[in-house]
């Protein structure tokens, strides 16, 4: 992507974040937040592997939307309360700052999900079936009444905290739907044990409020690989 291009409303925090890496990537023990930057890198450049995709074909540019409507697709296509969670996660990180969410903030958010920072293993990345979920993309990130505060009651008037670590705000984040993994059968035993309930959907799959996930993980914030043997 030639780095001195206009930029038009909607990309404004892509392209801030593709200039500089080194600050929105910051402390990456795991590798996720590097892979998640090099997917971005590969998602907005029209000359690259994915030049002719779909989010290439209105306007010859990527937006927050379309890599919004992307995750949507390829991680809650079927499921609404997986949908529902990544709306929350993105207004952890980025409610408030429209399409401008950029660095750090923008890369915590987009590492959590492994077929973005794995796409080459996610069926259907580049799929022009994640057009379907452009309108929630739009709503979430434009934090539009409606749809949105229906799924997350006060999410129109959230605004993020700088620390990414305060549940204050117009958001009940302790009932609200935050994490979520088709979780190992151990798992699956030990979480209808605990929380009392069946999971959210087939295959194994489970979705917690941050309520949830402090009591079977410990931290609201932070839960195990549930794909993995509990021990």
């Amino acid at each position: 992507m030639p780095g001195n291009a206009p930029h038009m409303p909607g990309d404004e925090g892509l392209a801030a974040t593709a200039r500089d890496d080194q600050a929105a990537i910051g402390s990456d023990p795991t590798g996720a937040k590097t892979q998640a930057h090099e997917t971005l890198l590969d998602f907005i450049n029209p000359l690259g592997p994915y030049r002719g995709a779909w989010w290439f074909g209105d306007d010859g540019r990527a937006d927050l939307y379309e890599v919004l409507a992307v995750i949507l697709y390829t991680e809650g296509n079927t499921s609404f309360d997986v949908r529902s969670a990544v709306a929350a996660r993105y207004l952890w990180y980025c409610g408030g700052t429209g399409t401008t969410c950029q660095g750090a903030a923008l890369l915590n958010f987009l590492s959590y999900f492994q077929p973005w920072r794995e796409p080459w293993i996610s069926r259907g990345f580049a799929s022009h079936e994640a057009q379907r979920h452009l309108d929630l993309a739009k709503a979430v990130v434009n934090q539009d009444p409606g749809l949105l505060t229906a799924m997350i009651p006060g999410a129109d008037t959230y605004r993020a905290s700088r620390d990414g670590l305060s549940g204050e705000g117009s958001i009940d984040w302790n009932r609200t739907l935050f994490h979520f993994a088709n979780v190992h059968a151990t798992w699956d035993r030990y979480l209808r044990e605990e929380l009392r309930r069946l999971a959210n959907g087939p295959a194994r799959l489970w979705v917690l409020t941050m309520n949830e996930a402090g009591q079977v993980c410990g931290s609201p914030f932070i839960c195990q690989d549930m794909t993995q043997a509990r021990h």
